[in-house]
């Protein structure tokens, strides 16, 4: 009997195996990388960072500010009077001098005016003192006439007086002569009447000498005829005058003069114009008196002083630096478009070629403060920990961080007050952190 066969699979000779040397070999790199860039940052470490030396230096604080040019004089002419201009004596852009004639207004119609106001001054005048003598004469005569009065009626009081002790004297002597019946009543009685209308007489006159005495009418009259008369004699010697006078301003306001040394930088009339009081007539400037007119912020204007040395660039003259100084600075802001406050601030400069013109525009340099010898450092290498400033020096082995007391600085550096000295080893550029693996 067959046995049954017992049959084993043998190994595949040519089945490939598992790869593992690319696992083993990836392992590999991986620790040699680790190695290599642990051995670069050791290598890193231990270089010294980029440093500069601490230094003194001069530093200046400046305040750029840009600015117009103005004119420290300059004004519109304007016609004062109604009038056809007759001639323009002085062309535009040519200097002149103070009170030199730089336009004509006709005259003819204010010289009239002028002759007329010193015939009427005149005229007036006399009939003034015309009418002061005339009132001066009935007030004597007025006071004549009341003397003249007061003695007739004296003289008529007088009289009646003098009838009125007879008639008494008479009246008494009858008086007996009836007691004695010598005389008829009848002529007592008629004598004793005469007496009685003697006396009221005699009293009328007297009550008319207290009244002449008393009357000043006339006199009053007078007296107040001369005082007007005394009044218009005083407003003709006022009046007359003032009247020629205002004439003969409109006459010298015919010409329009130079109110100072300028230039008419534009005329704004023509010959045969018409204009009236407020016509611009042109414009008037000194160009000699030229200031550069700055907008300065309430921050920076404290800083500013009339010593400080300033610099100017012109837009129109990019390359060539000008000379300042501040002449003067506002007490009080003002406000610009933007609702901002500013100080105005002006600054002078020479300008001998005259070259620089009002309207200009220009770029001051003001240095505020300026400090010769201290010691600087960039003020990228600032920075702020906590309340303190610090900076990272390098001691020869390893970096401190110390802190300073910055003083002024510029646009690029800063003065240290304390904390560094010259020679230090400022770090510009610290390391990096190293690649991680």
């Amino acid at each position: 009997m067959n046995s049954p066969l017992t049959t084993e699979k043998t190994p595949d000779l040519n089945r490939e195996r598992p790869r593992k040397r690319p696992v083993i070999l990836l392992g590999s790199l991986l620790i040699v990388a680790g190695i290599g860039a642990m051995f670069w940052w050791s290598q890193r470490s231990s270089q010294a960072p980029s440093t500069q030396a601490v230094t003194r230096q001069t530093l200046r604080e400046i305040i750029d500010v840009s600015g117009v040019v103005m004119s420290e004089q300059e004004v519109q002419l304007k016609a004062t009077i109604s009038g056809t201009v007759t001639a323009r004596l002085v062309p535009e852009n040519q200097a002149v001098k103070s009170g030199q004639t730089l336009l004509r207004i006709d005259p003819n119609s204010y010289q009239l005016q002028l002759e007329q106001a010193n015939v009427n001054a005149q005229a007036n005048l006399r009939q003034a003192e015309t009418e002061v003598a005339n009132a001066r004469q009935a007030l004597t005569e007025a006071e004549k006439n009341k003397g003249l009065n007061v003695r007739n009626l004296q003289l008529q009081a007088d009289r009646v007086r003098n009838q009125v002790t007879y008639l008494t004297q008479e009246l008494a002597r009858n008086r007996s002569l009836l007691d004695q019946e010598a005389i008829p009543r009848q002529t007592y009685d008629n004598q004793k009447q005469q007496l009685e209308q003697a006396q009221i007489e005699l009293k009328s006159a007297l009550e008319a000498i207290s009244r002449t005495r008393r009357n000043e009418t006339e006199i009053v009259t007078a007296r107040t005829r001369l005082t007007q008369a005394q009044t218009a004699l005083t407003d003709a010697r006022k009046q007359g005058p003032t009247n020629v006078a205002v004439a003969r301003d409109s006459v010298i306001k015919t010409t329009v003069a130079a109110p100072f040394n300028g230039t008419i930088t534009a005329w704004n009339v023509n010959r045969g114009d018409y204009v009236t009081p407020g016509t611009n007539l042109g414009r008037f400037i000194d160009l000699t008196s030229l200031r550069l007119r700055l907008a300065v912020n309430e921050l920076d204007v404290p800083k500013i002083k009339a010593s400080n040395p300033v610099e100017i660039v012109f837009d129109a003259y990019p390359d060539t630096p000008y000379k300042g100084q501040v002449s003067w600075i506002s007490e009080a802001s003002i406000t610009e478009a933007d609702n901002v406050q500013i100080f105005p601030v002006k600054l002078t400069f020479a300008n001998p070629d005259r070259r620089i013109k009002p309207g200009m525009s220009g770029d001051a340099r003001i240095t505020v403060q300026e400090k010769t010898n201290v010691v600087a450092i960039p003020i990228a290498a600032v920075r702020k920990s906590g309340k303190n400033f610090v900076v990272d020096i390098w001691d020869g082995k390893a970096k401190q961080e110390v802190v300073v007391e910055p003083g002024i600085n510029t646009d690029t550096l800063l003065e240290i007050r304390k904390g560094l000295k010259p020679g230090d080893q400022l770090i510009v550029d610290t390391p990096t952190d190293p690649p991680k693996p």
